[in-house]
């Protein structure tokens, strides 16, 4: 994630288990003047692991990651959930996210492709 464009620095702030970024695990992400901290709150390698932001966002974020073998090729799966008491607030986020995820998610791609 560090190597994502926009992003700064990513740490770990809490060990989770069994892995140390396995469930649990806090990661502090710098990305853009935020800093945010995400907990993992499913951890289910290699196929799933969902996170939410507890820290850094005026939103309500549940993310979930899910990648299904599909023959030779592997499909990711991201679904974010963002909530708000705030009138339009989430989907200002939102707006947001998809403007900068395309980048992301290329870089995602080309670091799967080289590791298979």
């Amino acid at each position: 994630m560090a190597e994502w464009p926009g992003v700064q620095s990513v740490r770990l702030v809490r060990d989770g288990a069994p892995e140390r970024n396995g469930l649990g695990a806090i990661r502090r992400v710098k990305l853009l003047g935020l800093t945010l901290d995400e907990e993992v709150v499913r951890w289910d390698p290699p196929h799933r692991f969902d996170y939410v932001i507890i820290k850094g966002l005026p939103v309500r974020h549940l993310g979930k990651l899910e990648l299904t073998e599909e023959g030779d090729e592997t499909t990711l799966t991201w679904r974010i959930t963002l909530a708000s008491r705030v009138p339009l607030l989430a989907a200002l986020v939102l707006w947001r996210l998809r403007a900068g995820l395309p980048a992301a998610l290329a870089v995602a791609a080309t670091r799967m492709k080289s590791h298979s």
